[in-house]
């Protein structure tokens, strides 16, 4: 008899462990609930980590090309040539040639230009860029930043004053 209740107990304490049927399958659970939400977030940090390298992606060598261009002109006082390089926008602040010859006849004349560094990044779906300078003029040295948009296949500057 002294068997049979221990024998008894044995069983009793069997079920009363962790691993019964239904305890596994909730463990389970929490560890698939789990797991899949690693998943997902390893997945979402992937994808903006992705999105993230492919929005700065725009190559900055056409926006440096152009922004010399511009520069280049200012410096011979080619007004023509360096009006040519404003997109719309600031067309409609300079409305000619003659305009942006006016503008930087109140200044010092530009004789050179220094440090020229490019950043560009997506504005509302248009590459844009800034364009770091330092414009040496008769008075010193003016750190400057140059915004700019491509348009088409073309790189502009776009800003006022430029």
């Amino acid at each position: 008899m002294a068997r049979s209740k221990a024998a008894s107990a044995e069983k009793h304490d069997k079920h009363d462990r962790s691993d019964t049927p239904g305890r596994r399958w909730t463990l389970r659970r929490l560890m698939l609930t789990t797991g899949v939400v690693v998943v997902l977030i390893l997945v979402a940090a992937a994808i903006a980590i992705y999105s993230g390298l492919a929005g700065s992606s725009i190559p900055t060598g056409p926006a440096k090309t152009a922004v010399q261009g511009f520069l280049a002109d200012l410096e011979k006082q080619d007004f023509q040539g360096a009006y040519g390089y404003l997109c719309d926008t600031t067309k409609k602040t300079y409305t000619s040639p003659d305009q942006l010859a006016a503008h930087e006849h109140t200044l010092a004349p530009l004789s050179d230009y220094k440090n020229l560094s490019v950043s560009t990044q997506t504005v509302n779906g248009t590459p844009s860029a800034s364009v770091k300078v330092d414009l040496i003029r008769a008075g010193g040295v003016e750190h400057h930043v140059i915004p700019m948009v491509e348009t088409g296949s073309v790189w502009q500057v776009c800003g006022y004053p430029y």
